[in-house]
């Protein structure tokens, strides 16, 4: 740590410790790459060059507290996801910078991200140590390098990729909300436990253990193809909207817009309420006004019924009355004959 006499700040210097061409050939490409990078979540690099007995230096913003000091015991979600997507914006900016070639971290971890304190007092994380960068276009460099705690399977085969960052990345957040590194398969320290890992984060938001699962799958193929679709998913679950390797119900996804909208989600059940309230009345009222029409037919046909019946009778007894008529007046002709 030193006082830069021109910027009148907190300097930290950072020098090589041991001697030799490769050394020093990847100290002062560390410096060049991260001089380059200009990126809020990116420690800012002031100067570099060699001393007067020819040992590298390169000269940083003074940050005294890393994100191994900040998750120093398991960290709430919301803050470990808020760390997590600045730090996947400066990572995505390092993979692919504009008009320059970009690098691969190779080492993420928490000891390599610096806080310093934001706006109202939240963390502001700076991606540091760049020793181990290299460019993206190099498809061929065969090197195991990392921490292995937070190494990507392909890492240890000396095949590192972009998506490897993601793996460092996801490696970060679950140390964060666990206070553990990611669980290793017995037997085969190269890759993570996904069954025991799943069980670590059980007890945390779903959206947000599925976003590091999504980041900690052994076959780089499987996770979040670059570092914006992981921002992407972490600004999501911050905003209580759906990550993208998350599935849900038509059921939860009602549920998740009436918690992001209540206002409006309560305008739209009040205009379904009163919908199915009209709907109701309109209902019993067109089939009461059915009820009573069919009644009214009903009556109709029983007077209609009734009336023929009354009918059939009268003309019955007018026959029989004829009938009587007939047989009275045949015997009193018969009678009238006697007397004479």
């Amino acid at each position: 740590m030193a006082q830069h006499t021109s910027l009148k700040k907190l300097t930290a210097i950072k020098t090589l410790k041991t001697d030799g061409t490769r050394q020093r050939e990847n100290f002062l490409r560390e410096a060049r790459i991260v001089a380059s990078l200009e990126h809020p979540h990116v420690i800012a690099i002031r100067d570099y060059g060699l001393t007067s007995k020819g040992v590298p230096y390169l000269v940083m913003d003074y940050v005294k507290t890393t994100l191994g000091d900040y998750f120093n015991e398991p960290t709430d979600c919301r803050t470990v996801a808020e760390i997590l997507k600045s730090l996947a914006s400066a990572v995505s900016y390092a993979h692919s910078p504009p008009e320059q070639a970009g690098i691969i971290h190779r080492d993420l971890k928490p000891s390599n991200v610096l806080i310093r304190e934001g706006y109202g007092n939240k963390a502001w994380p700076l991606v540091a140590d760049f020793g181990l960068a290299y460019e993206v276009s190099r498809k061929s460099v065969k090197e195991r390098a990392g921490t292995p705690e937070f190494m990507a399977f392909e890492q240890f085969c000396g095949k590192a990729c972009i998506q490897s960052d993601v793996f460092g990345l996801g490696a970060i957040a679950f140390y964060g909300v666990t206070g553990s590194f990611p669980p290793r398969v017995v037997g085969n320290k190269e890759r993570v436990d996904a069954s025991k890992a799943e069980d670590d984060l059980s007890d945390i938001a779903p959206d947000f253990a599925a976003t590091i699962l999504h980041c900690l799958k052994n076959d780089p193929e499987e996770r979040y193809k670059d570092c914006d679709m992981l921002f992407g998913d972490l600004q999501n679950f911050l905003s209580g909207e759906r990550v993208s390797v998350q599935p849900e119900s038509l059921g939860q996804t009602i549920m998740r817009q009436i918690r992001l909208h209540p206002f409006q989600s309560g305008l739209v059940g009040l205009i379904g309420l009163m919908a199915f309230f009209f709907g109701t009345y309109f209902v019993a009222s067109q089939q009461a006004i059915a009820e009573q029409a069919q009644s009214i037919a009903d009556q109709e046909r029983a007077k209609a019924a009734l009336e023929r019946k009354n009918a059939s009778e009268l003309r019955g007894l007018n026959s029989r009355l004829r009938e009587k008529d007939r047989v009275n007046g045949s015997w009193s002709g018969r009678y009238s004959q006697i007397l004479n």
